[in-house]
């Protein structure tokens, strides 16, 4: 495949076709770079004055307002601000002696002063359950008045949207929106038919371990609703199972599982549990907990069961009954080690084997850089030089992801599994990464089906057992369980966690308690709070909330969790929030938005720090901030911005330590490589810099592990 075929598919996904164009540039290098206009097109309340620039020195542009296209003869010779006051197509051509003439660049600009028609996220239909329906409109500074009696809203008449309008039974939502000095919207209606859904069973004793047989109750809080269970494992429905009639009898070990239905509803979801029965030693626990250490520790090994044996191991096999050092005192760890343990006792069931690595004295770490290459299928990895900051291709690179285009990337929080993301193949590829080489290896099953339909972005949450992916399609985010063994992904049984418009990125909260995305057709950043226990997402008061930009392309928290920053690829800028500590809510930093310095921010990154933020912009550059430590307010760092070394930087990335940043050129091939003023944070290319990539490389992530 062809850089063109690469280029089209981010253009399907990037933000600037929202509003009317997207350049493709050829790969020859003596070809004019196509020209760029600012504002971008899209739809404006007032005249704007369009500048046509390019990045190719000493060329000229022409450009025509009624269609056709320029040549080097025909059409205006730009030479100021092409004033747009009546909607029109804009087209450029840049031309140089000697060089092929650009690509052509052309938009179409809106001119009106008619708000724009609110918009409803989920869109009207059939639904089983309740939704939370979000209203957005594209204008700047509208408000909303929606109503759900059948009356129409107008600018008096409605409730005023301040957050998702949630719809719990079958009926028509009619939105308008208006704003002062504009003429108001038309007014947009839908009908949202709910089929109510039967609230999932409760049991009672709750799932857990028992030294008696238990009778467990089974109820459910919809009423007059039939309830069907299982014990051998399958799952119920309104015709297989056992009708529940009174207590279930569990005297054995088993897994109950069960549902409830009524007629003209939907069936509830399956509540499922283990119930143990009988006696079960519990597992060992160590004191010290396992870690890196500077001294030898001697580690105590207790397990809350009276009269049970210990036996240990640290050769790395596997403690039993009959295998290990029976445990009678602490255990003297002087080298780093991994600590297993096994309890017993006569006439009851052995605890789990417990399992720790201690590492004594300074440990030793690798550092491997990854990198999705969209057009060529695969990822590339890298050993980061920790003195230097060089990459150096690792043997067996790049290794195929199974699958087509990947398009993003996430590391699990303990190092050992790589989740590569394959937008066309809807699926995502696990990996094991060998901690010694870097080398990937595909998980049993992978890749994994999404069952998205234009997923963009993965995130794992930092417990390390929850994945989440945007699908900028089904305009939400769906969620997967993480086997711990194996990397494995297993989706969320529920329905997916509706956001703003075409949601183009999330990131989780360091803490793990947050969630965002950035709405790019809402214009809107969504804040979700994690279900600790189970992974589910719900959206906080207020969210979501205005991007205070275009087109929202990347979000990113700082490490302190107190400040978030977002691309607004549409108008040139970044976006700062402060995050409510408890509620996660956002709130604009003064001053925000800043201007980005270069043309459609694609990408914004904190360094490890939280001292500085970059952002890869489409124009071949990245911008750099320093970022105020009370405030979180971005002040331009000297020099920025820095030439990205490549074409169209799409990712950035940076060294455990922050000295370093890698940045993905998704139209160049390569990967640039850049050291930090670690007082200034102006970045500096290394040596060797750009390093060859695979085709299209699109993301990077990387990790550091320890030996």
């Amino acid at each position: 495949m062809r850089h063109g075929i690469l280029r089209n598919a981010i253009c399907a996904l990037s933000l600037l076709m929202l509003f009317g164009g997207c350049v493709i540039e050829s790969d020859q290098p003596s070809t004019v770079a196509a020209p760029a206009f600012s504002p971008l097109p899209g739809t404006y309340a007032s005249a704007v004055d369009v500048t046509i620039t390019t990045t190719t020195p000493g060329a000229t542009i022409r450009y025509t307002t009624d269609g056709s296209t320029p040549t080097e003869t025909t059409g205006a010779a730009y030479g100021a601000p092409v004033r747009v006051a009546d909607s029109l197509t804009l087209t450029a051509v840049a031309f140089r002696p000697g060089w092929t003439a650009s690509p052509v660049s052309t938009g179409q600009y809106t001119i009106s002063n008619v708000v724009q028609a609110p918009v409803f996220s989920p869109g009207p239909g059939a639904y089983t359950g309740a939704r939370d329906v979000v209203i957005v409109t594209a204008t700047a500074g509208a408000s909303i008045r929606y109503t759900t009696d059948g009356s129409t809203p107008t600018e008096t008449n409605g409730t005023l949207y301040a957050g998702p309008v949630p719809v719990a039974e079958t009926l028509t939502l009619k939105a308008v929106a208006y704003r002062a000095g504009l003429t108001t919207s038309p007014v947009t209606s839908g009908l949202y038919t709910i089929t109510p859904r039967v609230a999932a069973p409760v049991f009672s004793p709750a799932p857990g371990t028992y030294e008696d047989p238990q009778d467990v109750a089974i109820t459910t809080a919809t009423a007059g609703a039939a309830i069907r269970y299982t014990t051998d494992g399958s799952t119920p429905s309104e015709t297989h199972g056992t009708v529940y009639t009174g207590p279930v009898p569990v005297a054995a070990t088993l897994t109950l599982k069960a549902a409830g239905y009524l007629a003209g509803w939907a069936a509830s979801p399956v509540t499922s549990g283990e119930y143990r029965i009988g006696l079960f030693v519990a597992d060992p626990a160590f004191s010290p907990a396992p870690g890196t250490y500077d001294d030898p520790q001697d580690v105590a090994i207790t397990t809350t069961t009276p009269g049970a044996t210990i036996r240990y191991t640290t050769d790395g096999s596997v403690p039993s009954e009959t295998r290990g050092t029976i445990y009678t005192t602490p255990v003297p760890v002087a080298a780093s080690l991994t600590l297993r343990a096994i309890a017993y006792r006569s006439g009851w069931t052995a605890s789990a084997v417990t399992s720790g690595l201690y590492t004594i004295g300074t440990p030793v770490f690798k550092q491997y850089a990854y990198v999705a290459n969209a057009e060529s299928h695969s990822v590339s990895a890298f050993a980061v030089d920790p003195e230097t900051g060089v990459l150096t291709a690792v043997e067996g690179s790049p290794f195929s992801v199974g699958s087509t285009y990947p398009w993003s990337l996430a590391v699990h929080p303990s190092r050992q599994y790589l989740y590569v993301l394959n937008y066309a193949g809807r699926n995502i590829s696990v990996f094991g990464i060998d901690a010694a080489s870097g080398a990937l290896t595909a998980t049993a099953g992978s890749p994994f089906p999404t069952g998205g339909a234009y997923p963009v972005w993965i995130a794992v949450e930092p417990s390390g057992r929850f994945l989440y992916m945007a699908d900028s399609a089904l305009d939400g985010i769906r969620g997967f369980d993480i086997d711990p063994a194996t990397g494995a992904l297993t989706p969320f049984s529920g329905p997916i966690f509706p956001t703003g418009i075409s949601p183009a990125s999330i990131a989780v909260h360091p803490a793990g308690a947050f969630v965002f995305t950035a709405d790019s057709g809402s214009h809107t950043i969504s804040v979700f709070g994690i279900d600790a226990a189970t992974g589910d997402l719900a959206h906080v008061a207020g969210s979501p909330f205005p991007a205070e930009g275009l087109a929202p392309a990347t979000v990113a928290v700082d490490p302190s969790g107190k400040r978030l920053y977002v691309t607004n690829g549409a108008s040139d800028s970044l976006s700062a929030f402060a995050i409510g500590a408890s509620t996660g809510a956002l709130s604009a930093v003064a001053g925000s938005p800043f201007p980005a310095g270069g043309t459609a921010p694609s990408f914004v990154a904190v360094e490890p720090a939280g001292m500085f933020v970059y952002a890869a912009n489409a124009g071949s550059t990245v911008s750099g901030f320093a970022a105020d430590a009370v405030t979180g307010a971005l002040t331009v760092v000297a020099g920025s911005p820095f030439a990205a070394g490549g074409v169209y930087p799409r990712a950035i990335a940076f060294d455990h330590a922050g000295r370093y940043a890698y940045v993905a050129n998704a139209y160049s091939g390569t990967v640039s490589a850049f050291a930090i003023d670690g007082a200034t944070g102006a970045l500096a290319a290394l040596p060797g810099s750009p390093f060859t990539a695979g085709t299209g490389p699109y993301f990077v992530v990387t990790v550091r592990i320890a030996q």
